[in-house]
């Protein structure tokens, strides 16, 4: 192999450009730098980067700046007017915004004493444009998953998105893996294990995929469908809660990790990224494009993000395949959730022991929106088993006869 048909890797190209991985990723992801895909990695051939580098107008581009944070109020900081100052603890690297400063903060959080860093939490409550809880983007991570695994289920048959052969699935459950970052969540709380009250208030980055592989003798190639939920966990474990939609270092982050763990399989790979605090405009247009930039496109994977804050599934309406696949990922009705949500209520009502349940204590217990719970309380009630109470210290209930 001579000199120009070298294959170099992400790393060499990005050390060799004093430019950041992300950006030769953004180059490889728009078209403007060719790259080959062996066993599921990008290599780029070194006549291509040189070619790439005598074409540029600009060929040594400025080195993408990582992400600073605030040390203390952990707000990304993308003005270089916005920082104040370094954490004045001796030998601290930690940049202070100007926003903390004024508010007598001077240093990072792990060098504030402990009246400090609750008085920051208060403060931070009311920062940002949403308000969402850490309870609150676990219940949403549960319901959303939960109501696209009903979804998925009722789905008999699927063309394949690279071939459009129809695949027949006749158990999706059986080729199904699921998991989550409860280890980040671990690391981050300094703890070695989490017991049931925490895992239920806490979001923990599930996710579901389900991985289809032809039989033996079968033609045509894998396909792939995930569901990932992501939120900022460990905002969501210091504070409690996160103000502020993913962005796109965020959405950026999640693509470079997914891209690099595809399978050595051939596998084509369909994938919704939900977020429980929504996603910034920047990060969806990522996705969809807008005048300054094409959508995101990769030969193996077709990516969708769902906001949890609207309910919206974004994706660019302008792709035909994007727009053929969104359905998979648009949630189960509610009429269809309720058929599984039934079954759940009567599984809590006999570990309880208990003859009736109340509509807030089956919000509360279960990975299922209040309307399809109310739902599911009337399609109980209309089977002649069950029948609806109302009282004015209890609220609605449903009681076995």
């Amino acid at each position: 192999m001579n000199e120009a048909d070298k294959l170099l890797r992400i790393k060499q190209v990005a050390e060799l450009l004093g430019v950041s991985t992300r950006t030769v990723y953004r180059r490889i992801w728009a078209e403007e730098l060719p790259a080959v895909k062996i066993g599921g990695l990008y290599y780029i051939r070194q006549a291509d980067l040189e070619e790439s580098i005598s074409s540029s107008p600009d060929p040594v581009e400025v080195v993408s700046p990582k992400i600073v944070k605030c040390g203390s109020c952990l707000r990304i900081l993308r003005d270089a007017d916005k920082i104040a100052q370094r954490c004045n603890h001796a030998g601290c690297l930690e940049v202070i915004c100007t926003d903390c400063l004024s508010r007598g903060k001077k240093q990072c959080r792990a060098h504030q004493s402990l009246t400090e860093s609750v008085s920051l939490r208060k403060q931070a409550d009311q920062q940002g444009p949403v308000r969402i809880r850490a309870s609150q983007a676990r219940l949403r991570e549960l319901n959303y998953l939960n109501r696209l695994r009903t979804r998925i289920r009722q789905i008999e048959s699927l063309a394949h998105p690279r071939t459009g052969m129809l695949l027949s699935i006749p158990d999706w459950e059986a080729i199904l893996k699921s998991g989550d970052e409860r280890a980040e969540v671990l690391r981050l709380k300094g703890k070695v294990m989490l017991d049931s009250r925490e895992t239920g208030e806490q979001p923990l980055n599930a996710w579901l995929q389900y991985h289809y592989k032809p039989g033996k003798g079968e033609a045509g190639s894998p396909l792939i469908v995930e569901i990932r939920v992501l939120s900022r966990l460990d905002v969501m474990v210091s504070d409690g809660l996160d103000t502020y939609p993913l962005d796109e270092q965020d959405l950026e982050d999640a693509l470079i990790h997914v891209s690099e763990a595809m399978p050595m399989d051939g596998s084509f790979k369909l994938l919704v990224l939900a977020s429980p605090t929504g996603w910034k405009k920047e990060a969806q247009e990522i996705i969809v494009g807008s005048e300054k930039q094409s959508s995101f496109t990769h030969d193996d994977l077709l990516v969708y993000l769902y906001d949890m804050q609207t309910n919206e599934l974004i994706y660019p309406l302008k792709d035909i395949r994007s727009v053929q696949y969104a359905e998979l990922f648009n949630p189960a009705l509610l009429t269809e959730e309720a058929v599984d949500a039934e079954e759940e209520i009567e599984n809590l009502m006999l570990e309880k022991g208990h003859s009736s349940l109340t509509l807030s204590n089956a919000v509360k217990e279960l990975p299922f929106s209040e309307l399809a719970i109310k739902e599911t309380f009337r399609r109980m009630a209309k089977t002649g088993k069950y029948r609806l109470v109302e009282l004015d210290d209890i609220g609605l209930a449903i009681q076995k006869i």
